[in-house]
């Protein structure tokens, strides 16, 4: 925190260390209620957010860049380069488990 005067005004600035917010429900998309009925109940079906009329902007985790949502699905796109959720949660593993320096011989 800082704190500052300018021409009799107290100012304070301050920076968040942590936001924390819950993860994104289906109702946060605004997507007409039969729309996610359908979803929630046909395993194969895809959400195309779109269909409101104007785009969904999400950040991205870990570097919190912004990325537009395209479409929600279950399944993991046939031409993305993970065939399993295995294989997704490896690669985020690797992305945030910071990496060890290995010890050297002394």
């Amino acid at each position: 925190m800082e704190l500052s005067t300018s021409e009799g005004r107290l100012c304070i600035s301050i920076e968040a260390n942590a936001v924390r917010l819950p993860p994104p429900t289906l109702e946060d998309f605004e997507l007409p209620a039969l729309v996610i009925r359908r979803f929630c109940s046909d395993s194969d079906s895809i959400l195309d957010p779109s269909s409101t009329g104007r785009p969904i902007w999400c950040h991205v985790l870990p570097s919190m860049k912004k990325g537009q949502i395209i479409t929600i699905s279950r399944q993991l796109p046939r031409d993305g380069p993970f065939r399993t959720y295995r294989d997704l949660q490896n690669h985020w593993n690797r992305l945030v488990t910071p990496t060890r320096p290995k010890p050297e011989n002394v």
